[in-house]
């Protein structure tokens, strides 16, 4: 989220799809960590829904311990000059270990060989990187699977590393360190061991874009413009345009109309969204005050048909109903007047907390009465007052997330359940009713791969959960 000074025009687009890749990347952040693999904690799938990885770090060149009983009790520094996986336990049924540095492998070292910089002294640990990776059909096996049947598996790496140099050793071990021999059995502790969970996303939310849009206000001219800014997955992004522009977030010169930007991460995970440039004379707000808008921050939904007449003026609007779940997602629910009469709009944003927030509304009319175009709203909300959650609404959870479809829900009661799986711009693509047990099968098989928000209500309320199908 972000402050806007200007009554520029945004939407926020939570669609989402994914693109297969085999490589992974080391994050530079953990670089001055000790030997071990980072985020600290579980390995859990990332944006794509195919992949799960880590940054891995090697030991550092000199060990300042007792590596076997020696006659004096001293220690040793021993300098290593590279890292090697020799193999992997605890892996599910066709999922594989992948590395960044596969090209050097052979069949000593099947997941190549890390080497390290620098000279003895000051030898640079190698940062890496492992990559668990899969089908869709094997992960989604796996999440069933596991010591409790609950998808979470323990995976060990067997590493060992590569001998620069050493101080002189004394007694039996003066052999396991000569130049160049690779060396385990003398290292206390050479394996790491991590929990893999299928069923938990490292994607932080789903590969989200905002887009900051100007309105086109000479129309003749085509001055509109925009910026896309992304938030989750793995930077550096790439960027491409409906309009045939690459390579940078921002494309100027539009005209009023529907453009889309598709943007792909580093991992690989790609998020496609849609973006509304409107004529400046189609701007309403009941916030803005000497063209500043106000409100700490700000967010945008595009809502995607909406049967206003483009022709005609908005008599007025108001923001009807907030309805926040949890830290992802705010419901809002609109009311514009058009000739007296009254039209429901219902849009999604993201939700960062109990905080003055500016609502904006993008409703391109492609099937309006009478020519399609973009209303732009702007309404006001104190969130921290009087904001409505659901705080006894139903408890559920779904899983796999992200899945080919075939997605398991479990609730915490047998009463009846309506199910409306929703899109971005509040299109309904599923909905159902449930009742009698705590454990259903939803069949999204037919539903395109995507972004998607599923809504549980009863009549305790309604429940919000992020929806990803591959």
């Amino acid at each position: 989220m972000k402050p806007l000074l200007s009554p520029s025009i945004c939407a926020l687009l939570i669609i989402f799809s994914t693109a297969s890749f085999s490589q992974c990347f080391p994050d530079p952040s953990f670089s001055s960590e000790s030997y071990g693999l980072y985020p600290a904690g579980p390995m859990q799938v990332d944006c794509s829904g195919t992949n799960s990885s880590k940054t891995i770090l090697g030991l550092t060149d000199t060990l300042s311990t007792v590596l076997l009983p020696v006659p004096t009790g001293d220690s040793l520094n021993v300098y290593f000059d590279a890292m090697r996986v020799t193999y992997v336990t605890g892996l599910p049924i066709g999922l594989i270990l992948e590395t960044d540095v596969l090209s050097s492998a052979d069949s000593a070292s099947p997941y190549g060989i890390w080497e390290y910089s620098g000279t003895q002294m000051n030898m640079t640990v190698s940062e890496g990187c492992v990559n668990i990776s899969g089908s869709p059909s094997d992960w989604n096996t796996a999440a069933t699977g596991g010591a409790n049947g609950d998808g979470v598996y323990t995976i060990e790496l067997m590493l060992d590393f590569r001998v620069d140099t050493a101080d002189e050793p004394t007694g039996p071990i003066g052999s396991m360190f000569t130049h160049g021999a690779w060396t385990v059995s003398s290292i206390a502790g050479p394996s790491l061991t991590v929990e893999l969970h299928v069923n938990e996303s490292a994607c932080l939310g789903d590969l989200s874009l905002m887009t900051e849009v100007f309105p086109s206000y000479d129309t003749l001219q085509c001055d509109g413009s925009a910026t896309v800014e992304v938030f989750y997955g793995t930077p550096p992004y790439s960027y491409v345009f409906s309009n045939s522009s690459s390579g940078s977030a921002s494309v100027d010169s539009l005209c009023p109309g529907i453009y889309g930007v598709q943007v792909t991460d580093a991992l690989g995970a790609t998020a496609v969204g849609q973006f509304a440039i409107a004529a400046g004379s189609n701007t309403y707000s009941n916030v803005i005050s000497n063209n500043v808008i106000i409100g700490t921050d700000t967010f945008y939904a595009i809502f995607g048909t909406c049967s206003l007449d483009y022709s005609l003026p908005i008599d007025s609007f108001a923001i009807t109903s907030v309805l926040a779940n949890g830290p992802n997602t705010t419901v809002v629910e609109w009311v514009v007047y058009q000739q007296g009469n009254p039209f429901t709009i219902t849009s999604l944003y993201p939700f960062f907390g109990n905080v003055g927030t500016v609502f904006s509304l993008l409703a391109w009319c492609d099937d309006g009465r009478s020519q399609a175009g973009v209303f732009q709203l702007y309404e006001y909300v104190e969130l921290s007052v009087g904001i409505n959650t659901p705080e006894m609404a139903l408890d559920f959870s779904i899983y796999p997330n992200p899945s080919n479809g075939n997605v398991s829900l479990l609730s915490e009661t047998t009463e009846e359940l309506n199910i409306r799986v929703m899109d971005v711009s509040g299109k309904t693509v599923h909905a159902k009713k449930l009742v009698g047990s705590t454990r259903y099968t939803i069949n999204l098989e037919t539903v395109l791969a995507g972004g998607y928000f599923m809504e549980i209500e009863t009549v305790r309320g309604r429940s919000f959960k992020r929806l990803v199908k591959n």
